[in-house]
């Protein structure tokens, strides 16, 4: 592990100007100074010659084919209407067993009935 001492001795000094005047700062920070002659930057055209406007661009359509959907709504139908069909047949197949032990209970009774006459 470094001690402080070391790593404060490793920020860089300000290198004298290199031709031997001295840097004025007047009394601001090296970073903060502003340049005395500001110079105009020229603009940058990258086409000198006149160039006609584009049309805009079409928006992209990120829609995906319509066919795995398709086959995706036809299956589900097909699963919801056997689903039904299977319902209706349980529920028919339920009450036509209550209705045949109905029966069947009022025969027994019907044939001990005629049996004690």
């Amino acid at each position: 592990m470094m001690a402080t001492t070391e790593m404060d001795d490793t920020i860089p000094e300000p290198e004298p100007v290199a031709s031997g005047a001295e840097l004025v700062t007047h009394g601001a920070p090296p970073a903060l100074q502003v340049p005395e002659a500001e110079t105009a930057m020229p603009v940058f055209e990258p086409t000198p010659w006149p160039v006609a406007p584009r049309p805009a661009p079409r928006p992209l359509r990120i829609s995906r084919p319509l066919g795995p959907r398709l086959w995706t709504a036809t299956l589900a139908a097909a699963l919801l209407f056997t689903a039904g069909g299977l319902a209706l047949l349980y529920m028919d197949d339920t009450t036509f067993q209550n209705t045949a032990n109905q029966l069947s209970n009022q025969n027994k009774s019907l044939q001990g009935q005629t049996k004690s006459l």
